[in-house]
């Protein structure tokens, strides 16, 4: 069962936020090699911010119910989802993690080895906020994950959750 609105420990502390925020990334990637680059990635260009990586869409759902292992987890700001996951569908899983309570807002950043038009708009439809595509050239996808990094943990303005904004009034 699902919980009625996610109350967890999120990264923010009111009003002690310094001029970069600190962001948290939860990757759902199930290629070793990919999580792997994507933890290179962040750990040498953004390193004010932190990434937790789980390798399915079942470990996803708990770790964003806080369920098991991921009791203490903290809810992340971005997700990035790899469009092709074993055992479950990436589609569905988009709407699984929109049907959460809390979890609604937060930008989901879809990582795509497909060209499939359809399927893309698909998952624009079901809430993704953005696609990127892996490019078969290993510099290239670098600067991809670098930009789409810097963008999301150094530009975008996030949503605040209810419970901060009750916490800044």
């Amino acid at each position: 069962m699902l919980p009625d609105t996610i109350q967890r420990r999120t990264m923010y502390e009111p009003g002690s936020r310094s001029s970069t925020p600190t962001r948290r990334i939860l990757v759902i990637e199930d290629d070793p090699a990919d999580a792997n680059l994507m933890r290179m990635v962040h750990d040498d260009k953004i390193p004010w911010s932190c990434l937790d990586i789980v390798n399915s869409g079942s470990e996803a759902m708990q770790y964003l119910c806080g369920e098991g292992k991921y009791a203490d987890a903290i809810i992340p700001d971005v997700i990035l989802l790899d469009m092709f996951l074993p055992m479950t569908s990436d589609l569905e899983l988009i709407g699984d993690l929109r049907a959460l309570p809390g979890c609604e807002l937060i930008p989901i950043v879809m990582v795509s080895g497909s060209e499939s038009p359809a399927k893309l708009r698909e998952a624009y439809r079901l809430g993704v906020n953005c696609v990127i595509s892996k490019s078969s050239r290993l510099e290239e996808h670098f600067r991809k994950l670098t930009r789409c990094f810097e963008f999301w943990c150094g530009i975008a303005e996030l949503p605040h959750r209810a419970n901060e904004d009750t916490a800044r009034s």
